[in-house]
């Protein structure tokens, strides 16, 4: 019989049972915590269940299942594929493996991710975590959001991403905000964040000082065109301090050679050396948005 496993809450588990739901006839998910080991093949070859029951429901359990898949996927196919050989990315590429490769690099909490809004208040993009139950209604029948620990996060699935990509929603409610940092303070990449006037000169700046210590960063012009982010990537994950320290000295190294005051540099994602209590730390919103694409932006440039 075929396993079938779900992401919930960041972790894997395994369906034991559908529930019919008396409320709306829609099914609900029995399931339990799965772990599994492998051989050499990779190939899932045990599991292991313990009596810690849990409910989730079809929509939550599908999107984990989605979400379970592409990390299979991008495991195999991209990170490590059979050959030992990365296949090429090109334009004629599907989807699929462009997102694969997508994810392979730029890599955070996959188990919930921010969605942009207009605020109407101020006029500019506001960012919110995706939840199943964002709002709640009160006894009054007054609609209120739901406290953050009640929550039920959405993942970041494939899907997802190929909105951010590709849709043109002018309430930017496809801008994905990606968490960078883990449960356990650590992350996948370093990017430093350059805001207003003199911000080329600084993030080539450092750039360069990062390719003399053997570093290969790329640029991304920012969303309004007004910045850039410089990312680095990890081959595994680090802690977050570690990677901010490294940020700190090539930005001081960088100011010390070209006697740059630095004035446009803004901040560093990951923002905290550890994952805040209660909360997920600073998102970063991800590049080559549709939207700010469309314009020239949030895309990766040369000098």
């Amino acid at each position: 019989m075929t396993t079938v496993i779900s992401i919930l809450g960041g972790s894997l588990y395994r369906s034991i049972r559908r529930l019919p739901h008396a409320g709306d006839g829609n099914a609900v998910i029995l399931c339990v915590p799965y772990r599994a080991t492998a051989e050499k093949t990779g190939e899932d070859q045990t599991v292991s269940l313990d009596h810690d029951l849990r409910y989730a429901t079809k929509a939550e359990w599908n999107a984990g299942v989605e979400q379970y898949e592409a990390q299979r996927r991008c495991t195999s196919q991209v990170s490590s594929p059979s050959n030992g050989v990365v296949a090429e990315i090109t334009a004629r590429s599907s989807a699929a493996q462009k997102i694969q490769l997508f994810r392979s690099l730029f890599r955070g909490r996959d188990d919930v991710y921010a969605y942009g809004f207009l605020s109407k208040k101020t006029g500019r993009v506001g960012y919110a975590p995706a939840a199943w139950n964002e709002w709640m209604t009160l006894p009054n029948g007054k609609r209120v959001p739901t406290p953050s620990d009640q929550r039920r996060c959405k993942p970041l699935t494939d899907q997802v991403l190929l909105d951010h990509f590709t849709k043109r929603d002018s309430q930017f409610h496809n801008v994905v905000g990606l968490y960078p940092l883990s449960k356990d303070s650590k992350v996948w990449f370093l990017a430093i964040d350059f805001d207003d006037d003199g911000w080329k000169e600084e993030i080539i700046a450092t750039k360069r000082v990062c390719e003399n210590h053997g570093l290969h960063p790329i640029m991304e012009r920012s969303r309004s065109g007004d910045g850039g982010h410089l990312w680095m990537f990890f081959s595994e994950e680090i802690g977050a301090a570690q990677a901010r320290k490294m940020g700190t000295a090539l930005l001081s190294e960088a100011a010390q050679k070209t006697h740059i005051r630095f004035r446009s540099y803004d901040r560093m994602f990951p923002n905290q050396d550890l994952l805040p209590s209660g909360g997920f730390g600073n998102l970063i919103a991800l590049p080559l948005q549709r939207l700010a694409r469309d314009a020239g932006n949030s895309v990766f440039v040369d000098e």
